[in-house]
């Protein structure tokens, strides 16, 4: 599987951290925490994730793939009636 420029660039940005529990476990992506309540579903999250780092990323966290169109309006300064 090849990777795109934007993958790779995506995959380094956040670091993923895993805590195990007696049951399940948190996977924690930059500042951002999961619980699954089976290592077997946080481990296939995870490598559904390094596949489709932008499209997994979509799915859990929206808000961090709003294009930049978006943010401009976001940061724009609002007008108050």
């Amino acid at each position: 599987m090849t990777h795109t420029r934007e993958q790779i660039n995506l995959l380094k940005q956040w670091n993923v951290e895993i805590k195990f529990f007696d049951r399940g476990c948190l996977v924690m992506v930059g500042c951002k925490s999961f619980a699954f309540e089976s290592v077997e579903e946080a481990m296939a999250e995870l490598v559904a994730y390094t596949k489709d780092p932008i499209g997994i990323g979509k799915e859990y966290a929206p808000q961090e793939f709003v294009g930049p169109e978006k943010r401009i309006e976001r940061d724009e300064p609002r007008t108050h009636p």
